[in-house]
């Protein structure tokens, strides 16, 4: 396979979507991340998914990461908080119901912690997607849009 340059951003939002109606892929020969989503909440992408269809080795399924594994991310982030005030309710904020929803809402209160996570995130999910590759065998190098490596 040869090697790809894939835009680490949009890998690495594939590996975030969960949305049952849709499905990102990887295509292998020009290393571009596409959504074929459900007719009822976008324009039909006829033809994409036909090609997808015809090239089945060309088009490399995305699925993506455990929603326990985006979790276990924002718990590594409150471990390496200090002791106070925000990591004590973000803790609390990620052991109740929807805690992704409530996490990113708590933030809102600590815009320094939240510039924070953001970094965070960013250095989590591009080791994730660097695994993600490796796992899947495929050789790429991905790259940010602001024209950094990954």
């Amino acid at each position: 396979m040869s090697h790809l340059l894939i835009d680490a951003e949009e890998l690495i939002m594939a590996l975030e979507y969960h949305a049952y109606e849709s499905q990102y892929f990887l295509d292998l020969q020009t290393g571009e991340v596409l959504l074929v989503a459900d007719e009822a909440y976008v324009e039909p992408k006829e033809e994409l998914k036909m090609q997808i269809q015809a090239e089945p080795d060309r088009y490399w399924a995305i699925d993506p990461i455990p929603s326990s594994v985006g979790w276990q991310v924002m718990a590594e982030f409150i471990e390496q908080l200090p002791v106070g005030e925000a990591r004590e309710r973000l803790t609390r904020v990620v052991e109740r119901s929807h805690p992704f929803r409530r996490f990113k809402d708590t933030l809102l209160d600590y815009p320094e912690i939240r510039e924070q996570w953001f970094a965070f995130h960013e250095r989590a999910m591009l080791q994730l997607a660097r695994g993600w590759l490796e796992d899947e065998g495929i050789e790429a190098e991905l790259k940010l849009r602001d024209g950094g490596e990954a």
